[in-house]
């Protein structure tokens, strides 16, 4: 079992019968210690909460099977639960000047904020708040100041995260129309008798 640090907790299904007892315990460290105080469940499934799934790595539950009568024998089975961490993001920051005078729109490349934002990981970016419109070319993405929208994901373990980027747009200013002149502007040069 192998999950993303937040993601859905799985349930271990050990199979149920009359005259067996349960005995759940774990997290733990390896499959040859010492198993501790076994936990609350005393049937033959378990769905660890998220205190006992606090941890990035590899775990395991051990699950111990006794039988009840004159003569108790036991079995013990394991489980193990892998937690992958989040790939760590931080927020970016672009700042650009008008395309065009009073146009409010200036092009950002978003893909420029991707290892700052993500690291070395993939990073994808949306224009929305949800993450469900793709910014097709983030290299070259116009936009009025705002937000535009990242999801980090580490492609070796499948795990990912969320961040963002404020966009800033700087007014432009405005010179004013080309002047052209249409006079032509003549050299006298003096002649000088010596």
């Amino acid at each position: 079992n192998v999950i993303c640090s937040g993601g859905s907790i799985p349930t271990f299904m050990g199979t149920p019968a009359n005259g067996i007892l349960y005995e759940w315990y774990g997290p733990l460290s390896d499959t040859t210690g010492n198993l501790g105080t076994a936990l609350a469940s005393t049937i033959a499934n378990l769905t660890p909460t998220t205190i006992q799934a606090n941890y990035t790595g590899t775990r395991y539950f051990a699950l111990v099977v006794k039988t009840t009568g004159q003569v108790r024998c036991a079995d013990t089975a394991f489980v193990s639960l892998t937690i992958n961490p989040k790939p760590l993001v931080t927020p970016g920051n672009l700042i650009v000047c008008e395309n065009t005078p009073s146009s409010g729109l200036g092009t950002f490349n978003l893909s420029s904020l991707n290892n700052a934002v993500g690291g070395s990981n993939t990073v994808t970016w949306f224009s929305n708040a949800n993450r469900t419109t793709a910014i097709n070319t983030p290299t070259a993405y116009m936009s009025i100041s705002g937000k535009a929208y990242a999801i980090v994901t580490n492609l070796a373990t499948g795990c990912s995260d969320t961040t963002s980027a404020s966009l800033t747009v700087n007014v432009k200013p405005n010179a004013g129309a080309d002047l052209v002149s249409t006079g032509a502007i003549c050299n006298t040069i003096a002649t000088v008798d010596l």
